[in-house]
């Protein structure tokens, strides 16, 4: 479709990642005259771009309609709160009462850093006329400050790809209302697992939204509440490794070594740090503690241990001191740990990956690995507990049904699967996972979603 334009708006440092390192927009670029629209500031640089797409920078959205649209989208929040455990959980956590916010204090950290100004002046604005009130004014600024921005730069655009990352913000809302305002078809794509089921409300809809699967495609309906936009499922930006035939070669590039080590014929235990890494260590220091209360059962002795902390994670920690913390641990945080697919060869010739309800789970689940999810780990400070989260967060709900993850509740009953694993006394079974994500051509997908307006 030469000669139709495309547009594909890059507003947040992990769409550098998931859209542009994956390859999938140079694939967008052979079918369609592909306008990349950068948001200023972020870390892109000449060697990422390539020459069958048009690079430019994206309309500048003012502090005035950010602060506000990001006050709207916290309002929102806690105004629907209970249309979702998640949101329950995010939405006490960060604006409830000093008991609420006690009581509902999370393993995975769900709340924001607010003043207690801001948390009443959020629980004010939530009632019904306020909040009414609030969202006119939200497009009044829209209208009167933006839309000129915006008319010049998407002025010849015919389509615009919005990714959603769930983040309060105002680049995603702002833009899809400007695209509707200038009559330019939105096509909004789910980045991650969580996205849909956690974090903040959409406000502004799309007229189509591409997701994962299945179960993203209910969550549209049943947390977000969108009527209007059509659902199309397009799988993941990032798996396609996993969706070849090709063989991977695992390795892991250590902090310290200018050469990755190569996991090649090695059998290991692949354990993934999450995004905010509060728990990482208490999830090795749990490994480490059930693998040595079996040491005298030869299978154990054979695995490597491999810890991959998240790319983004929030809590820093010396990984050096880590590892000698340790003996036997290996780091994958190296010089070339985050290059884009490198991780995909470690999580698919893992003897098992142990983590927590991170997208690595659904990553081990899709190469046919088994995956252990201690439930009994976390800051004691928090009440709510993976337990709670394996029973009532919206995407979590139906993994313990798929035979190969384990969520041992105890120490020993983390090592006695840890040991049955290693032994290899039974192999992962055959099972489903495709209701969480499609194994699609991806860039085929967008194309032929936009044949058809």
């Amino acid at each position: 479709m030469k000669g139709q334009k495309l547009g594909f708006l890059l507003y947040s440092p992990s769409h550098l990642q998931s859209f542009l390192a994956s390859g999938v927009l140079e694939a967008i670029s052979k079918n369609f005259d592909l306008e990349i629209l950068v948001k200023k500031g972020l870390p892109l640089d000449d060697s990422r771009k390539f020459p069958t797409a048009n690079f430019r920078e994206a309309p500048i959205i003012p502090e005035t309609i950010r602060r506000f649209s990001g006050l709207v989208q916290m309002v929102t929040l806690w105004k629907f709160k209970d249309r979702s455990m998640n949101h329950t959980v995010r939405a006490f956590a960060s604006f409830g009462t000093k008991n609420q916010r006690k009581n509902w204090n999370c393993v995975v950290v769900s709340e924001m850093r607010v003043h207690f100004l801001k948390r009443l002046l959020v629980r004010i604005l939530s009632i019904s006329l306020l909040y009414t009130l609030m969202r006119v004014a939200e497009h009044l600024l829209f209208r009167s400050i933006s839309r000129l921005k915006f008319a010049k730069v998407f002025a010849d655009i015919n389509f615009m790809l919005i990714p959603f990352s769930g983040h309060i913000g105002a680049d995603f809302n702002t833009s899809v209302w400007m695209c509707k305002r200038l009559r330019i078809s939105t096509i909004a794509l789910q980045e991650n697992w969580d996205n849909l089921s956690t974090k903040t409300f959409i406000t502004e809809e799309p007229n189509i939204f591409g997701v994962w699967g299945e179960q993203s495609a209910g969550h549209i309906r049943s947390v977000h509440k969108l009527r209007e936009c059509s659902i199309e499922i397009i799988g993941s930006s990032r798996f396609r490794n996993y969706f070849t035939d090709k063989k991977l070669h695992p390795k892991v590039w250590s902090p310290t070594a200018k050469k990755p080590i190569s996991l090649e014929k090695k059998r290991y235990f692949l354990i993934g740090g999450t995004g905010d890494g509060a728990d990482d260590e208490l999830l090795i220091d749990a490994c480490f503690k059930a693998i040595k209360s079996t040491m005298k059962k030869s299978p154990i002795k054979r695995l490597e241990i491999v810890y991959r902390p998240h790319p983004n994670t929030r809590t820093s920690r010396d990984l050096v001191e880590l590892a000698r913390a340790y003996p036997g641990l290996m780091v994958d945080a190296g010089e070339k740990a985050r290059t884009f697919g490198h991780h995909n060869a470690l999580v698919q010739n893992c003897a098992a990956l142990i983590n927590h309800f991170s997208t690595l789970s659904v990553e081990g689940l899709i190469c046919n690995r088994f995956v252990v999810v201690p439930l009994f780990l976390g800051r004691s400070s928090a009440n709510y507990r993976y337990e709670h989260i394996l029973n009532e967060w919206y995407h979590i709900l139906g993994l313990r049904l798929i035979p190969n993850i384990y969520t041992p509740k105890t120490l020993e009953e983390l090592a006695k699967i840890l040991y049955e694993l290693a032994s290899e006394t039974k192999g992962p079974s055959k099972s489903n996972w495709e209701w969480i994500c499609q194994p699609t051509d991806y860039s085929k997908r967008i194309k032929e979603i936009i044949e058809t307006l």
